[in-house]
Parts: C-alpha cells; structure tokens; sequence
C-alpha cells in the first residue's frame, strides 16, 4: 500500500506546486476538458495568501 502524507505548503513550494497545477490543466485540456485556465500563475501576494490559509498542500 502507498502511504501519501500531506504538508502544507510554504510561500517557497509555491513555484513547485503551480507546475504541477500546470502539468494537470494540460492533460485535461488535451483530453478535451476545459475545467481550468491553460496555466496557473501566481499573483502579487496572491501565492502568501493561499499558503497563509493553508489552501496549498504538498
């Protein structure tokens, strides 16, 4: 069995973490769904704020 444990992110894994978001939107895109933007970008502040409310995990 895989043992997956989850950590929350820091303002440095942000980079890291948006990638991954990237490489996910575009397996959806080229299997014809649209559910995300094309790419994931981090915003002024934007990326602290999310790490900050722990709403990015690793």
């Amino acid at each position: 069995m895989l043992d997956l444990r989850f950590v929350p992110a820091t303002a440095d894994d942000v980079p890291e973490v948006l990638a991954v978001l990237d490489r996910a939107a575009a397996r959806l895109s080229a299997a014809g769904i649209r559910q995300w933007p094309e790419r994931f970008a981090a915003e002024a502040g934007g990326d602290r704020t999310l790490v900050s409310r722990y709403e990015l995990a690793l």
